[in-house]
């Protein structure tokens, strides 16, 4: 049974939707469908080279390296890495949540790639990186959502390599510095860490992976929507004009509010105020085993202190009370872990999200966590 006292269940009215909102998708502070009309003025290319050299600049992306619009989102850019680049090389893939474990069954069931070493670590864990092969490609999640486990530094990326390094970098653009050099092949978008163009996926590209889709034509049949070729230049088909007036929106908020430095100090304050709320808690802590891999606006919490002796039916009836109960009081909206997760909550706290309201998050995570029975 869950007990509620009046304070939680009156949380929501002071704030709509959008406010109570910590998952993927959150819009920017003052966003509206009306302030997109100017935008979607004129043709969909000009917006789509304004909206690629607005990004390259707030990524600060080499200037060697290529900047590709792509359709189908973030989870069709990395797709297109995949079923375009693999084949040529040997494949080491590393997992450590749900999402980086079904890149790897897209690279041995799918693709079927020969000569495929995968490399697992449980949820809160991370694999041993240092174990690829200079001459293999490598496959990874560099913020893993479905756990808030990052990759700490790249390091461990040798730099005479013979393959390239192929990265899901979706969660972590905008709210993180990225190793660009240490990268071959990235895919990443607007919404993860803006909430903006869910349809609209991206495609960074280094001077030798621009060499391997010159020069290498997989075996396999590639659907169209996923064909990355390095004659596309930026190119992308079946966007509409809001599509890519919606990615510019959000890019000129986040110039406006100071560039990449201000997004990531926002999205570092916005993970520690929920984790300040959250010291007082004993059912609730985060997923990431070690504090150098907890990632900054991706916060994954699990069962701690007497949830953990729950048996994984308790503890899958326990998460789904505790949504409930998140949502009815309007605490939060759309933090359901990602199917096959670990985790209970996840929590997406990138630089849209207000400081003010993520400490609120947090003490009010707790206390409604406290009063279930």
């Amino acid at each position: 049974m869950v007990v509620l006292s009046s304070k939680v269940m009156a949380i929501a009215t002071e704030h709509d939707s959008n406010a109570c909102w910590f998952g993927p998708g959150r819009k920017r502070p003052g966003w509206s469908l009306a302030g997109l009309a100017r935008l979607t003025e004129g043709a969909a290319v000009a917006d789509m080279n304004e909206m690629l050299d607005r990004c390259r600049h707030l990524l600060a992306l080499p200037d060697d390296y290529v900047l590709m619009a792509k359709t189908a989102g973030e989870t069709g850019a990395f797709e297109s890495v995949l079923w375009s680049m693999l084949g040529p090389q040997p494949v080491d893939v590393f997992a450590w949540d749900v999402v980086g474990r079904g890149w790897m069954e897209t690279v041995t069931r799918q693709l079927q790639v020969p000569e495929t070493r995968c490399f697992m670590a449980a949820d809160g864990g991370l694999p041993d990186l240092t174990r690829s092969f200079a001459h293999h490609d490598i496959v990874l999640t560099w913020c893993a959502p479905g756990a808030g486990v990052r990759v700490p530094d790249a390091s461990w990326v040798l730099r005479d390599r013979a393959g390239l390094v192929l990265c899901d970098a979706s969660a972590a653009a905008f709210t993180q510095p990225l190793p660009w050099r240490q990268f071959d092949a990235v895919a990443l978008g607007l919404f993860s860490g803006l909430g903006a163009a869910p349809g609209l996926g991206l495609v960074a590209l280094s001077p030798q992976a621009m060499d391997r889709l010159a020069q290498y034509q997989p075996t396999w049949p590639i659907p169209a929507v996923l064909a990355l070729e390095a004659s596309d230049l930026g190119t992308a088909w079946s966007l509409s004009d809001i599509d890519f007036a919606d990615g510019l929106d959000a890019l000129i908020w986040a110039e406006s509010v100071g560039g990449a430095a201000a997004l990531m100090e926002r999205t570092r304050a916005n993970t520690q105020a929920v984790l300040d709320g959250l010291e007082s808690c004993p059912v609730l802590a985060p997923v990431p085993e070690r504090e150098e891999w907890l990632s900054p606006g991706r916060l994954c919490l699990k069962p701690a202190g007497p949830a953990q002796s729950l048996t994984r039916d308790e503890k899958k009836a326990w998460r789904a009370c505790l949504l409930d109960v998140l949502a009815a009081s309007g605490v939060a909206y759309g933090v359901a872990p990602l199917p096959g997760s670990d985790a209970v909550l996840q929590l997406c706290l990138g630089p849209v999200v207000e400081t003010e309201t993520a400490l609120r998050l947090g003490q009010n995570l707790t206390r409604a966590a406290m009063e279930m029975e």
